[in-house]
């Protein structure tokens, strides 16, 4: 959306500048202007996009680390069902030797 907006001006900026300089000195102020609020709605699209595309590396990595969590508590539950059984055959070594 903000690229979309960014780049709307930018169009608006450029086509202001081309009818402002045909327009004398006083349209040449204008169009500098105009010229200058272009660069500047180019510098946020870029910035825009930058932050995009952070965001989606983040997301990635989020789901990345969600995953690997996710397995390491499959890991921890297996571990705790082995220390269980462990656990009842000891206790029934424990018992036939008693």
């Amino acid at each position: 959306m903000i690229i979309s907006i960014a780049t709307q001006f930018n169009l608006l900026a450029l086509s202001a500048a081309m009818e402002l300089n045909e327009a004398g000195e006083t349209g040449r102020g204008f169009a500098r202007m105009a010229a200058a609020a272009a660069g500047l709605a180019h510098y946020h699209a870029a910035a825009v996009q930058r932050m995009t595309g952070q965001i989606d590396a983040l997301r990635a990595e989020s789901e990345e680390t969600s995953a690997t969590l996710n397995a390491i508590a499959a890991m921890i539950d297996a571990a705790r069902s082995f220390v269980k059984v462990v656990a009842m055959v000891g206790e029934e070594l424990k018992a036939g030797t008693a």
